[in-house]
């Protein structure tokens, strides 16, 4: 629960070369739970691309502030396909005694201080997920030296992940040690190659891009990584965070504002990041960056690639680290698989004829012209 150094993002700068001062990685508590240097915790799952309807019920939770997921899409040139990995974290926070962790799904209670208790807690809520995502899909829980090669190849794009010790601790040592990190002004380069960060502002065919960068449409052949975070606020802290940055959104024109914001927060509210990772030789560059923003501009994608947030961005996307880059806009989601290698479906609805409705509410009337045009005769006679 402490806010320590590590956890202070504006530290991120051009002189950086103690990487794992900066990554959150801990050790594995469980077999399938990594505990990160600042009491959180995460657990890995791979999926297999799935077709859900907007309406169905899916990993229903109240989910709070202190938790959050991160959907990875990794892909090695020359494959065929990716794999997709959902990542659950949680970051206990104490309550005002001191004494219970506040942050529990559906007001569990939880003891602060028995260490045992939190983390049985925690593993079971990712089981009850698991089970929610395999009654859709193929899924499963990853483990041990299966973690590691995530989170290493989250890091440098490679698989080459090192093997997890017999007491697994200083993961963020570990997986960081033989890579080479260089901070520039608006660049970050991995092993001499520059790192090509591109943010999705909006909804986008990602199945498209998945294919075309699969069969090398940008003209180069790469290794990429899609990463989109979410970090959960409830209902009551999403409005409060939510009128906090729009109070002053058109201050004179109620209606205007109510059609502006009526449609934002949704089912589960909270900070989106939306992110596409490459690392690009020199030879590389120019070409496939150039290619890749013309792909995007042809699917009228909204995005941005990034320099001057770079670090922000790239850290955000980093798994587990949840502080940096956690700005506005609040995002509201219906169903979390929006945000998952899933194709949301909704039925149709029966199709209303606006026309036949209107005709049968209407009350059939009649006029005695004649009678009025009387009436009118002999007042005007009087």
């Amino acid at each position: 629960m402490a806010h320590d150094r590590m956890t202070e993002t504006n530290e991120y700068g051009n002189k950086t070369t103690g990487i794992d001062e900066y990554l959150y990685w801990g050790g594995l508590v469980r077999p399938s739970v990594l505990r990160q240097k600042d009491y959180s915790f995460l657990s890995i799952m791979e999926y297999q691309p799935f077709s859900v309807d907007i309406e169905q019920p899916f990993i229903e939770r109240d989910f709070c502030a202190g938790w959050g997921i991160w959907n990875e899409h990794h892909y090695i040139k020359g494959g065929e396909t990716g794999k997709d990995y959902l990542v659950v974290f949680w970051h206990p926070f104490l309550s005002s005694t001191q004494a219970l962790v506040e942050n529990t799904l559906g007001r569990k209670s939880v003891h602060a201080k028995n260490n045992e208790e939190i983390i049985n807690y925690f593993a079971s809520e990712v089981q009850r997920i698991l089970q929610d995502l395999q009654g859709v899909t193929t899924a499963r829980l990853l483990e041990y030296q299966e973690i590691l090669d995530v989170l290493y190849f989250s890091l440098s794009l490679e698989e080459n992940t090192p093997v997890m010790p017999e007491i697994p601790l200083y993961l963020d040592v570990l997986l960081s040690q033989d890579l080479s990190f260089r901070f520039e002004a608006n660049d970050i380069f991995i092993n001499d190659k520059r790192a090509f960060v591109v943010s999705i502002l909006a909804p986008v065919d990602t199945k498209r891009i998945y294919k075309e960068l699969a069969s090398a449409y940008p003209g180069v052949a790469v290794t990429f990584r899609h990463v989109r975070r979410f970090m959960f606020f409830n209902e009551a802290q999403a409005k409060k965070n939510f009128h906090k940055y729009t109070s002053k959104w058109f201050p004179a024109r109620s209606v205007i504002r109510k059609m502006a914001t009526e449609d934002i927060l949704g089912k589960y509210n909270g900070y989106l990041t939306d992110t596409f990772i490459f690392y690009l030789t020199e030879e590389q560059d120019e070409a496939f960056s150039k290619n890749f923003a013309w792909l995007l501009d042809e699917l009228q994608a909204s995005y941005i690639v990034e320099r001057f947030n770079l670090k922000q961005v790239f850290w955000g996307a980093c798994i587990g680290n949840y502080q940096a880059n956690q700005f506005p806009p609040l995002v509201g989601l219906q169903t979390l698989p929006e945000i998952m290698t899933a194709t949301v479906t909704q039925k149709e609805k029966e199709k209303e004829n606006v026309l036949e409705n209107a005709k049968k509410q209407l009350v059939q009337t009649t006029v005695d012209v004649e009678g009025i045009m009387a009436d009118m005769q002999d007042e005007e006679a009087e």
